[in-house]
């Protein structure tokens, strides 16, 4: 893009790309990390480092709370059995779908 040029926002990192003779804003580049270091390949490579210690960050909470879910998902599992009984039928009387 020859007819446009970058501006860096000195208190949130962002790149703006502005066209020169409409001034209008073509493009908005986030930072790929908090603190930029000004050179965009060592910010994506320092990002792809943290990848693996986030999705350990993730898996193991997610670890911590499944005996929860586990817990939950057969209380809900047992009351939908309670209702759905055969003797439970017989008590209510024959549906006419029986007859």
């Amino acid at each position: 893009m020859h007819n446009t040029f970058e501006v860096k926002c000195p208190g949130c990192s962002r790149v703006l790309i502005v066209e020169q003779v409409t001034g209008r804003i073509v493009e908005v580049r986030e930072g790929l990390v908090e603190a930029p270091s000004g050179d965009r390949f060592k910010d994506a490579l320092e990002k792809v480092g943290e990848d693996p210690v986030r999705a350990r960050e993730k898996f193991e909470q997610s670890r911590k709370e499944l005996p929860g879910r586990q817990k939950a998902i057969e209380e809900k599992f047992k009351d939908s059995l309670k209702r759905v009984r055969p003797e439970d039928r017989e008590k209510e009387g024959p549906r006419e779908i029986d007859l």
